[in-house]
């Protein structure tokens, strides 16, 4: 944000409207934090869904995004085929 203000509008970092624009964005990322760890905390998730999360993570990890998205496309594909008996 830092970067935005002072090249993008040239603004200094003392302009009140630096700090006033800087407080405004640091509030709005913390009410979004807020509003996501509510959420959250709302769709608590079943045993069965958090151990699949973790089988899930244990396959993906230490692959390429690449190796990920073929993965992912492929769960797609088979919920789509489940869903649809």
């Amino acid at each position: 944000m830092h970067l935005i203000l002072t090249l993008g509008f040239r603004l200094k970092t003392s302009d009140p409207n630096y700090v006033r624009i800087q407080e405004l964005w640091t509030k709005q990322r913390e009410e979004k934090a807020q509003k996501q760890a509510e959420d959250y905390n709302r769709t608590k998730i079943s045993p069965e869904e958090r151990a699949a999360l973790k089988l899930f993570r244990a396959a993906i990890k230490g692959r390429t995004s690449e190796e990920i998205e073929k993965i992912t496309k492929a769960i797609e594909r088979a919920v789509s085929k489940i869903e649809s008996l």
